[in-house]
């Protein structure tokens, strides 16, 4: 199509004006060389000209300049035009459904001036609901808008649609698949305007809506939420529902078909978010489940609250060989985890953040559960070991973190405790709690463990950051919850990681083949980590995990102190790529060698 644009100079009352002498002087457009009806004029009004060509007269229709014939008019002064057409900005743009009247009034009634032929698209440069403003040869004119429908130009952002059932398209190498729909009457924001399709972002997909389904739209209706990486993937387990949440009551917006995958950018509770039209919306976890990949970031300080919600993760994304259980609470109520990864009858067990300046421990146990899980469900190796093949064969359970009120005492602060005045109290007054090594009510929980308790030295006097054992072994409900949980399994081996030091405590009192079996294994593990063997007179005196399971289950068990020598603090994140290498293997290791 062929036509000449004004500029913003053009639009504007014209200096030249005529009177239509013909009872009905058709508009034309030029299009590729040939004239195009567009609509007509009428007997007796006047009208503005851009300017004169040959036989023809040039007028501002709309955006565009439209011909008219030279000899149906007459020279006129332009008086009765009331209300001229200045610049004014267009808010849109619409396509006449049928021939449709243009009026003016400039006086208070509807006097006819013009007729616009069905199909012809034009500019609106104002909307009053049942009535649009338009400029039509130097003129203000108003056409109703039920014999109107409204079109996109490429600067439009929002769309509403506008028929029911509205599929959304993916375009897989020039086939169009249907992934999910969009509701009549929501707004969505689009990528980009592509021809006769909106391109918009469908939960991290590229995908594309029938503009012919849509109308634009102000996008008033919601509340947009820009661009968000999801961080994780769904796929719908069967057609499933998308609802905004943003008025507090869930409304429908949006469908994915079932098989379709999304990025997962949020979780609440048994809800899944994610992004479609750049609209937040929520997925019941019922209807999906989650595709493996990555899910924790263990370079960050690594909060019970993010454990809580990659756990649920975890779980939903690798059920057929991972469960979560609950095993007890702390003292504030915050729940202990415990993971079961695999299917072997055998068993062993790794925990870690016994100490809560020492949640390193946690970040290196969470990091083993999502790199296994995801290494045995694509059935690959960590190391030399398959994971599928080992843990098959023996099942590995975690507790990532033992004592999560201290661990957030140190990451958050006094005010996470349920008595923070209690606890700034045992820290004398002060705020900073990062050496804290204690649960919240000031007892180190790898001193409470029956195991030569009574004679435990170096020991507090009363509750404080670190080193006091409490009032009696196992008075506090994480170390009993451990030991409860330990002595309803059968455990081949525990590791209990600590954090400081890039040592290997693996001895309590052993003796004979029991001995030899656990030195052989903290040996091997010592190969493989670096970590120096601490030597039997310099271990510890009891009440560690490890010392007790040592003394009552007769399995091995170690303490790994991961990370060079830190001091009373948290171990520096940076540090944490050199733990992950020189442990990464280690829970497959131990597995693969118990049998």
């Amino acid at each position: 199509m062929f036509s000449i644009l004004l500029t913003a100079d053009d639009v504007q009352a014209s200096e030249k004006y005529v009177t239509v002498t013909a009872e009905r002087l058709s508009i034309y457009e030029n299009q590729n060389g040939q004239l195009v009806e567009m609509g007509h004029l009428l007997k007796g009004m006047e009208y503005g000209v851009i300017a004169e060509s040959g036989n023809w007269l040039e007028i501002q229709y709309g955006d565009r300049r439209a011909y008219i014939l030279k000899a149906a008019t007459t020279s006129s002064d332009g008086k009765s035009i009331i209300k001229k057409s200045g610049n004014k900005k267009e808010v849109g743009a619409i396509e006449v459904t049928e021939d449709t009247t243009i009026y003016d009034n400039a006086t208070g009634a509807l006097i006819p001036f013009g007729v616009m032929k069905k199909g012809v698209s034009y500019p609106v440069i104002n909307d009053l609901g049942n009535w649009l403003e338009v400029h039509v040869a130097g003129r203000i004119g108003y056409i109703h808008s039920s014999t109107t429908k409204k079109i996109f130009s490429p600067a439009d952002r929002y769309f509403k649609v506008v028929r029911d059932n509205v599929p959304i398209y993916e375009n897989r190498n020039g086939t169009l698949i249907e992934v999910g729909r969009v509701v009549k009457g929501m707004d969505y924001e689009r990528v980009k305007d592509i021809g006769n399709w909106h391109q918009i972002d469908f939960g991290g997909r590229t995908a594309f809506v029938l503009k012919q389904a849509t109308e634009p739209s102000a996008g008033k209706a919601v509340t947009w939420q820009g661009n968000v990486a999801g961080k994780y993937s769904l796929q719908a387990k069967e057609d499933a529902t998308i609802y905004d949440n943003s008025t507090g009551k869930l409304v429908p917006f949006a469908t994915v078909k079932k098989g379709i995958s999304l990025n997962v950018t949020n979780m609440s509770g048994n809800w899944i978010e994610t992004i479609v039209g750049n609209r937040k919306g929520y997925i019941y976890i019922g209807s999906v489940t989650f595709l493996p990949t990555d899910v924790v970031n263990p370079k960050t300080v690594y909060t019970y609250t993010q454990m809580q919600r990659d756990l649920t993760i975890l779980e939903k994304m690798y059920g057929d060989f991972l469960e979560v259980h609950t095993i007890g609470q702390s003292v504030d109520g915050r729940h202990l985890y415990a993971v079961k990864l695999g299917k072997g009858k055998k068993e062993i067990f790794i925990n870690g953040s016994h100490h809560a300046r020492e949640y390193i421990s946690t970040n290196l146990v969470m990091e083993k559960i999502d790199q296994y899980a995801y290494s045995y469900a694509r059935g690959t190796k960590i190391g030399a070991y398959h994971t599928r093949t080992v843990l098959d064969d023996t099942a590995i359970w975690f507790v990532p973190m033992v004592n999560p009120d201290g661990v957030s005492l140190v990451q958050l602060g006094h005010k996470s405790a349920k008595r923070p005045q209690d606890v700034l109290k045992m820290n004398g007054g002060s705020t900073n709690f990062a050496s804290w090594k204690a649960n919240v009510r000031g007892v180190d929980l790898n001193k409470q463990y029956p195991a030569n308790w009574n004679n435990l030295c170096c020991n507090a006097r009363y509750p404080g950051p670190e080193n006091y054992k409490g009032t009696k072994a196992l008075s506090e409900p994480e170390a009993k919850a451990l030991y409860d949980f330990t002595l309803k399994h059968n455990f081949r081996a525990a590791i209990s990681y600590h954090s400081s030091g890039e040592i290997l405590y693996w001895y309590f009192k052993q003796q004979g083949s029991q001995l030899q079996r656990d030195e052989k294994l903290a040996r091997k593990i010592s190969n493989t980590t670096g970590y120096s063997m601490v030597p039997k007179s310099a271990s510890g005196t009891g009440g560690g995990y490890s010392d007790w399971f040592i003394s009552t289950q007769k399995m091995p068990a170690f303490t790994p102190e991961l990370s060079p020598y830190a001091g009373r603090q948290p171990v520096p994140l940076k540090n944490f790529d050199r733990i992950w290498k020189q442990n990464v293997t280690i829970g497959l290791m131990v597995a693969s060698e118990m049998k």
